[in-house]
């Protein structure tokens, strides 16, 4: 077959797709990503590919394959652009050292954390609107500087190690700077007596604040970037007691909203016990908080985590009972059936119902997302049009990166839109075979409940590429769990749920609260079940971005695609798969604060400490379900004392320098490496020995 022949077969193919215009929305959010990465703040490359692309757009009239090439061009670099814009209105200031500061501000979120009692035993404040002043506090007298103190230290006359002259203690601010800017916002750790506090309250305190923390090496999630855009500029905790200086009027709606969700939260929980409310609170209103940390790793663990993020599930099924109960109670109008058209009639209002509903869930990315697909759905009835529901999908898609580019790096936003990616594709695949024949009752339910295993199945498959990258965990078991979990959270759960909310307007909410509790329970049971069944989870290694995102769009490929084309998105899969396994697992790895160092040996994770809770993570990262202490795995090769630790990492001789040593330990070192974990000292410079010194560390972290 001449390669004429075969462009214009796969010109045909790709015209009998009525779905690749979902590739532009896909291409936008590949434009975001790549700003993100590029840190550079000049635009005027990308702007003028964006013009030329527009322009050729309209000039190659002829050349299809070169129009659909500046078409996703365009939109690539519109991403791009979008984001660079985005950034450049967010005000996000940041402090730069730790500063010691009294704090007025008015609270935007708070979390309690509770002990076994239900008592409040800390809590994290976010607080904006901030006021900063410079506490009391007694100066240290400065160290005399003598000569023969500078001469020893930072010319090099002394044996040791020489001080670095850029390390900085500095704790205290001096407000009168002109060049400070006050963070926006900032969150702080309150444990010194906690109260109960409200989001609105004005308050006070003394708080010692640092800036954002850097991402932790080998972490997929950039918790540092997630501060920048809630425009968070210090983290810290406070030393003294809350003072509220102004209590909140709960004038505006949001605080008003927020206060009806605990309201209703707090009916449930004087019903039922906390292990159940705690759950119906999460399906029904997005609050997950009051979850005791066992059923939330029981949860984690069978793979139904999903099932308490508020999304489709819970927006579509709420729009569906209103419209279809609205629908029915004005059939039951002759007047009205015979004046009116009832259906669109029951859309509209189920159109606010479902936004109310989104409200007083907090509007998550995943409602969101659901409520816009069920927008459209219901528009579609009212202007008496066929759905499309990729169409929609790729347009709730564009809409919510529209309002907030920064939505693209969310793992929620992600997840929810290859799940619907994949269920949409899977039932359009099965509505193909089901249409051939007509089915008896027991047929139509069987069919049900096959349709459910393998839109299950798909939805496993496609959603764990997402897991895995981002926690590097595997539920082995999730798919036979979800077969019970999501059929009885649909259909028995939710609309209990829903029922009871609206009894409560009646006073009537305790019957349908206690029956919801009986099957709650027994979800709870069928979590804990599942979590410890013998390998029902286990850790699996970090592998490359590259590989991920391939993985990702040959996923997207396989959905969108409804043809022979489809089967191109196995390419790009193969090729992700054939990086990770090719991909070598790091020897040795140096965190990017320089607090610990870890490495692979013998089939062992070697941890130098396992104090803090990235170096206790870190055996997710590498896939194992344990780690080693070095005090406990000590040889002649690989050991440490106080001031240092010595390795052998591939035949190459590695020295770590922990304190302060003598300059000739370290020149003398016969291996092959020294690295400096220490940021007070400076390595000497010694011939054929590799120097990696603590400023090349920081921030970045270090791996072999």
């Amino acid at each position: 077959m001449k390669m004429s022949n075969i462009s214009q077969r796969i010109q045909e193919l790709f015209f009998e797709e009525k779905n690749n215009i979902l590739f532009l929305p896909i291409f936008f959010a590949i434009g975001i990503l790549l700003a993100l990465k590029i840190k550079s703040d000049n635009v005027f490359y990308p702007s003028a590919i964006l013009i030329i692309s527009l322009s050729a757009i309209f000039i190659y009239k002829e050349g299809f394959w070169l129009r659909v090439i500046f078409l996703l061009l365009f939109f690539l670099f519109l991403g791009f652009l979008w984001l660079k814009i985005y950034e450049k209105n967010l005000s996000s200031p940041k402090i730069s050292s730790p500063i010691y500061v009294n704090i007025i501000g008015k609270i935007a979120d708070i979390k309690n954390y509770y002990d076994q009692n239900e008592e409040i035993i800390s809590q994290k404040i976010t607080l904006e609107n901030l006021e900063f002043s410079q506490p009391k506090y007694k100066k240290k007298k400065k160290k005399k500087l003598t000569k023969r103190y500078f001469n020893n230290n930072f010319l090099g006359d002394s044996e040791f190690l020489d001080l670095n002259p850029y390390h900085n203690h500095k704790k205290y601010h001096d407000f009168e700077d002109k060049n400070f800017e006050f963070p926006k916002k900032i969150i702080i750790n309150h444990r010194i007596l906690p109260k109960l506090l409200t989001i609105g309250d004005k308050i006070s305190t003394t708080a010692f604040l640092e800036p954002n923390p850097k991402n932790k090496i080998f972490n997929n999630f950039n918790y540092e970037r997630k501060l920048y855009f809630s425009q968070i500029g210090a983290i810290g905790y406070s030393t003294e007691k809350i003072k509220i200086i102004q209590k909140t009027q709960k004038s505006n709606f949001e605080e008003n909203l927020l206060a009806f969700r605990h309201k209703i939260a707090a009916k449930i929980n004087n019903i039922l016990p906390k292990e159940q409310s705690s759950i119906i609170n999460a399906l029904l209103l997005g609050l997950r908080q009051e979850i005791s940390s066992e059923n939330i790793e029981n949860i984690r663990n069978s793979g139904l985590m999903h099932l308490l993020a508020i999304s489709g599930l819970h927006i579509g099924l709420a729009a569906g009972m209103f419209f279809f109960a609205v629908r029915f109670l004005l059939s039951r109008s002759y007047f009205l059936t015979s004046h009116y058209d009832i259906k669109k009639i029951a859309a509209i209002l189920a159109i606010f119902t479902s936004f109310s509903y989104l409200l007083m869930t907090g509007a998550p990315i995943s409602a969101i997302r659901a409520f816009c697909m069920v927008f459209l759905v219901f528009l579609a009835i009212l202007l008496d049009h066929k759905v499309n529901l990729f169409r929609s999908i790729g347009l709730a898609f564009f809409i919510i990166l529209l309002f907030n580019p920064a939505n693209i790096v969310e793992i929620g936003f992600s997840l929810s839109f290859m799940a619907v990616f994949a269920i949409v594709s899977c039932c359009n695949f099965l509505k193909k075979e089901e249409d051939i024949l007509p089915k008896s009752f027991l047929e139509k339910i069987f069919s049900y409940f096959l349709v459910m295993i393998i839109t299950s199945l798909i939805v496993q498959i496609f959603t764990t590429i997402f897991i895995i990258y981002h926690f590097n965990h595997l539920q082995l078991y999730g798919i036979f769990a979800n077969l019970v979990a999501i059929p009885l959270v649909s259909f028995i759960i939710l609309p209990l749920s829903f029922i009871a909310f609206f009894a409560m307007g009646l006073g009537l909410e305790s019957l349908p609260l206690e029956v919801l509790g009986f099957f709650v329970e027994k979800l709870l049971n069928l979590s804990e079940f599942i979590a410890n069944l013998p390998n029902s989870n286990f850790n699996i290694g970090n592998f490359p971005l590259l590989s991920f995102l391939l993985i990702v769009f040959g996923q997207i490929l396989l959905s969108i695609w409804q043809n022979i084309l489809r089967f191109l998105g196995f390419l790009p899969i193969f090729i992700g798969i054939l990086i990770i396994i090719f991909k070598p697992m790091p020897k040795l790895l140096i965190n990017k604060n320089a607090s610990f160092f870890a490495f692979y040996q013998n089939d062992k994770l070697i941890l130098s400490s396992d104090k803090s809770f990235e170096a206790k993570n870190l055996a997710k990262k590498f896939g194992k379900k344990e780690y080693f202490l070095i005090k406990n795995e000590f040889d002649q090769n690989n050991f440490c004392k106080k001031e240092f630790c010595q390795l052998k990492i591939d035949q190459k001789e590695v020295l770590i320098i922990k304190k302060r040593v003598k300059k000739d330990f370290v020149c003398n070192f016969g291996g092959n490496m020294v690295i400096n974990l220490n940021k007070k000292y400076l390595l000497p410079k010694c011939d054929n020995l590799d120097r990696i010194d603590y400023s090349n560390i920081y921030g970045t972290g270090f791996t072999i």
